[in-house]
């Protein structure tokens, strides 16, 4: 009985040992795949299943020997733990941080997703009306949710909204003045975005753009199969493709992006755009899940121009909500509005997502009137 626990053991752990090499390469294939997309998450989850793998060679070691085999699947473990790990080294206390600290700020910007499902909505709208910030992005906002939070929005001068159903709306209310305010269907027809200037001064502006994508494994409308991470990836990059087109002004892109920090979309997205994540030096900062601590990944997200300063950066709850909010406090300060460091090779990368992500909406209905109309300009030679 007792050398049928440790053969079950031994087998157990090399076939775990296998699936967890499998999930650790699967990011690597540059697929839109949900099945693919949806392992760049849990990359310090399966480095602690690294790790508890490891452990069960080394209690199997003591058991059969200090085997060549055992060895060997213990050092493919280690290499797994460590490349997963490396992925989300930035976003710790450990790593020099990418944006200055300030002891004061120009603004407080607060980042809701405030769950269309959520059954305590007025604990909610209390929370949203205690929390002192400037402007506020209120992502997954129907009519339901405008009737709670109307007390909230008069507490705000500006307002630019599109209230929709099934957690697709997005609103930005604001007590800095808007300019230039505008919703816009970047790639899908279900999906707004936001487009305003923050404007505190005629030297203290910023080009703010809300965002809210389809995450990868959804399932999709038609209960027939789930969403890629195409559409989302697409809209990511066009957005940055924008910003890197127009360095001269100040950004700022916050959201729920349904990806994480340190996933290929994300960091392609850094990299053509030039914009800075204050997460980097400053801690992960999980948003969701909000209620299971074990399978949290930050996917709420706010990109700012690297001239930008922090005077802080923290996670709010908001009861009821599978999300906690992002509230940042920032301070304009001297330098490019964006500042693009690509790689060889990003710009071919990012028209193939684009082109990709394009071809799913219309598969799916979900082309933008927008992107419709571009891709019928680029057939005729013009974009």
């Amino acid at each position: 009985m007792e050398m049928a626990f440790w053969n079950i053991l031994l087998w157990g752990t090399r076939c775990f040992t296998g699936a967890l090499v499998l999930v650790t390469l699967l990011p690597l294939f540059k697929s839109g795949s949900w099945m693919v997309r949806v392992w760049d998450f849990p990359r310090l989850q399966l480095a602690g299943l690294c790790l508890v793998a490891v452990l069960a060679l080394l209690c199997c070691s003591l058991r059969f020997g200090w085997r060549p085999d055992l060895w060997g699947l213990m050092i493919v473990l280690g290499l797994a733990a460590a490349w997963q790990l490396s992925h989300i080294a930035p976003y710790t206390l450990l790593w020099p941080k990418h944006l200055a600290d300030t002891d004061d700020s120009d603004f407080t910007l607060l980042v809701a997703n405030v769950d269309v499902r959520n059954t305590t909505p007025e604990a909610a709208a209390k929370a949203l009306a205690d929390i002192e910030a400037d402007a506020i992005l209120l992502i997954e906002i129907d009519s339901d949710w405008a009737r709670t939070l109307a007390l909230v929005r008069s507490h705000f001068a500006y307002h630019i909204e599109e209230i929709k159903p099934d957690g697709l709306g997005m609103a930005l209310w604001s007590n800095i003045p808007l300019e230039n305010s505008d919703i816009r269907y970047i790639v899908s027809d279900e999906r707004p975005s936001v487009h305003a200037d923050l404007v505190l001064s005629p030297t203290k502006r910023a080009r703010f753009i809300g965002l809210h994508q389809v995450p990868p494994g959804l399932p999709t409308d038609d209960g027939n199969g789930r969403y890629d991470s195409r559409i989302r990836d697409a809209e990511l990059i066009t957005v940055a493709e924008h910003v890197g087109e127009n360095t001269d002004l100040k950004w700022i892109i916050a959201g729920d992006f349904n990806d994480v920090a340190w996933s290929h979309t994300t960091r392609l997205f850094t990299r053509l755009s030039g914009l800075e994540d204050p997460r980097i030096g400053r801690g992960m900062l999980n948003t969701y899940h909000a209620d299971r601590p074990l399978l949290r990944y930050p996917l709420d997200h706010l990109f700012v121009s690297p001239s930008f300063e922090i005077a802080n950066l923290q996670r709010v709850r908001i009861p009821g909500s599978d999300h906690f909010a992002m509230l940042v406090s920032l301070k304009f300060g001297h330098g490019p509005g964006a500042d693009p460091d690509t790689k060889l090779g990003d710009y071919e990368e990012a028209e193939d997502l684009i082109e990709e992500g394009e071809e799913d909406a219309a598969d799916s209905s979900e082309l933008s009137p927008d992107a419709e109309h571009d891709r019928k300009l680029e057939r005729h030679g013009g974009r």
